[in-house]
């Protein structure tokens, strides 16, 4: 499977409640500019996410990623994200 068939991939969103996005988007909507804390849970039956984000974070960063997927969000600090990932995803749409 190719990086681009890979980005290309969409499905529903759980923390934005049913908008569709793209592996492209998840890489981008994190805090930090980190991918999504949830990515490896959204993706992990369609390609290796591990492996795909190994290749493109550089090792600080996978290591930081790693570290804010693993401690889960206090419950304002999640809403707070996804109101501005939902702000963000209209946007997008525009």
């Amino acid at each position: 499977m190719t990086d681009r068939h890979i980005e290309d991939m969409e499905r529903r969103c759980p923390r934005l409640g049913g908008s569709v996005v793209s592996v492209s988007y998840c890489t981008t909507s994190g805090t930090e500019s980190l991918p999504c804390f949830k990515m490896p849970d959204c993706w992990w039956e369609a390609f290796d996410v591990d492996a795909y984000l190994k290749e493109r974070l550089a090792g600080p960063l996978y290591r930081r990623f790693i570290e804010s997927a693993q401690k889960p969000q206090n419950k304002i600090s999640s809403l707070i994200e996804m109101i501005n990932m939902a702000k963000r995803s209209k946007i997008d749409r525009t």
